[in-house]
């Protein structure tokens, strides 16, 4: 090997570490970018759990008010019959 070979490999060498160090730089940009992704898919899972809540307390609501009907006529067919027990 002489001079001229040596320069020419340390050229090469030299090319190949800038093409690595690029590809490296460009890994940790995608990384970043992963890191912010999965943060946004957290807070997007926080938040449809509360969604999730909250529509199952909507879903709930006329539930709630069909049990109050429903004990209403109850209660007021039984305090019919009792009346008309007593009279």
């Amino acid at each position: 090997m002489n001079e001229n070979d040596i320069i020419l490999m340390l050229g090469e060498l030299e090319s190949s570490t800038k093409a690595a160090h690029k590809r490296i730089d460009s890994i940790e940009i995608l990384t970043r970018s992963v890191y912010e992704l999965a943060t946004s898919v957290k807070a997007m899972q926080k938040d449809l759990c509360e969604i999730t809540e909250r529509i199952r307390s909507v879903e709930e609501t006329p539930k709630k008010r069909w049990d109050i009907v429903i004990s209403a006529l109850i209660s007021g067919i039984v305090g019919f019959a009792v009346k008309g027990m007593f009279i």
